[in-house]
């Protein structure tokens, strides 16, 4: 079964000023490093904004553990859910353009119809896949998260070919018991990566351009977010951590 990554974003949140204070704090560094071992994370960075200013940051650990490579100001870290409020954002900055109702059935935009088959004259909404309430399911056994670049990169499949394999009767992905829940849509809460999946792609349909140039001109642009990315192939050097969980030795990071 070929493995399927949805969609993975490389993010850095803030452009670094020269005169952000670079000067340790033996007290802080050591309680971060602390936090982030009790967290079972290998590498970490942390700041301080004040007045709308950058104050302070600090970078902790290792970007991989397989090269020992330190974490610095500038190291890119893949985001993995926190992707959903970003991708939800895009979404709601066309519902303020009056492109699109949140009430509104998805199959309005789609070229392909989406319902669950437990209960095919419900409607599923933009609302309920933004709030999890889609009644749409995670299957696991074909889902595999996208976060590490060793287990393949970026997705060779787009978007619409995977919800369609997915989401509609006949599919290669298609599971009536495992890919949706035998609840009606707006009447069971549960966390889905496939309905955010399905937000961005209604993205690309809403307005017109594929998902990740919508966000780079639309959302990572205006907020100064210069180094942002949702393909791994897109970042223009290897200054990147790998995600993983991996035990510790006290002298991991002296």
């Amino acid at each position: 079964m070929k493995k399927i990554i949805i969609i993975s974003i490389a993010l850095s949140l803030i452009g670094y000023p020269e005169s952000y204070a670079q000067s340790s704090n033996q007290k802080l560094d050591d309680y971060l490093i602390r936090k982030m071992k009790q967290a079972d994370r290998i590498g970490m960075q942390a700041a301080y904004i004040a007045e709308g200013k950058l104050q302070w940051v600090g970078s902790y650990g290792v970007k991989t553990y397989q090269t020992k490579d330190q974490v610095n100001d500038s190291t890119l870290f893949m985001i993995a859910s926190i992707s959903k409020p970003v991708t939800a954002l895009g979404l709601l900055k066309l519902y303020d353009r009056g492109k699109v109702d949140l009430d509104e059935d998805i199959n309005k935009f789609l070229p392909f119809k989406v319902v669950n088959p437990f209960y095919p004259d419900n409607e599923i909404t933009i609302r309920m896949l933004l709030a999890h309430v889609s009644s749409l399911r995670d299957n696991w056994t074909m889902l595999e998260p996208g976060y590490t670049i060793d287990n393949g990169g970026d997705s060779p499949i787009s978007l619409e070919e995977f919800l369609q394999d997915y989401l509609v009767e006949g599919g290669k992905l298609y599971d009536k018991t495992k890919n949706f829940y035998n609840e009606p849509p707006a009447s069971h809460q549960a966390y889905n990566n496939v309905a955010y999946a399905l937000i961005g792609y209604l993205v690309e349909r809403i307005s017109g351009k594929p998902f990740n140039e919508y966000m780079n001109e639309e959302i990572f642009k205006p907020l100064n977010m210069n180094d942002t990315y949702w393909f791994l192939k897109d970042i223009p050097n290897d200054n990147i951590a790998s995600p993983h969980n991996m035990p510790y030795k006290e002298t991991d990071f002296k």
